[in-house]
This record gives C-alpha cells, structure tokens and sequence, in this order.
C-alpha cells in the first residue's frame, strides 16, 4: 500500500545518505593522510640514503602513502555510489550543471 512504499522510500534514502555520509568522512580522513604520508615516505627515504634505516621501513612508508591514496580513491567512488542510490530513489539529479562530480576528480 501507499504507506508501506512512502517508509520503504524514506528508509532508502536514509540508507543512501548514511552510506554517504560515512564514505565522505572517510574520503575526508584519507585524504589528509596523504600528505603525512608522502612526508613520511620521504623522511624515511633520506634516512634509507644515509644509511639509518633500513629497505623494510622504507617499503613500509611507501606502502603506507600508497594506501592512503587508494583509500582515498575508494571513498570517492563511495560517495559517487551513494550520490547515484540518492538521485535513482529521488529521481532527480541532486547535482545538476554544478560540475560536483569534475570536482572530486580535482581533489585526486
């Protein structure tokens, strides 16, 4: 009936939005990490150049900012997942003519 398809929409769009919400946090935190990362990387390699570190560590930091930067792609593709569940249930484009999307791709 009516009423039961009304709450099923509404729990899908709370459902949409939560998983927005949450890809978003994310892609926040990751991206932040990158550039510790990479400044950790290269800390580390310096000290590898120099003899004060060893090829574990160094593998380590680069598998680190390599992470973060793929975390960070995982978050974004999220959040596009989540933004196409919210405008399927909606029908509607929730960013129309903005570029929104263009804008993620900027970020990377």
């Amino acid at each position: 009936n009516m009423a039961e398809t009304y709450l099923q929409i509404l729990n899908d769009i709370r459902y949409a939005y939560a998983n927005y919400d949450t890809a978003y946090k994310r892609y926040q935190i990751y991206q932040s990490l990158i550039p510790l990362a990479r400044q950790e990387r290269e800390l580390v390699r310096d000290l590898y150049l120099k003899y004060q570190e060893g090829v574990d560590r160094l593998d380590r930091t680069q598998n680190d900012f390599v992470s973060a930067q793929t975390n960070t792609v995982v978050a974004i593709t999220n959040c596009r997942k989540a933004i196409a569940q919210l405008e399927a249930i909606m029908m509607m484009d929730i960013y129309p003519n903005s570029g929104s999307r263009k804008s993620w791709n900027d970020n990377m």
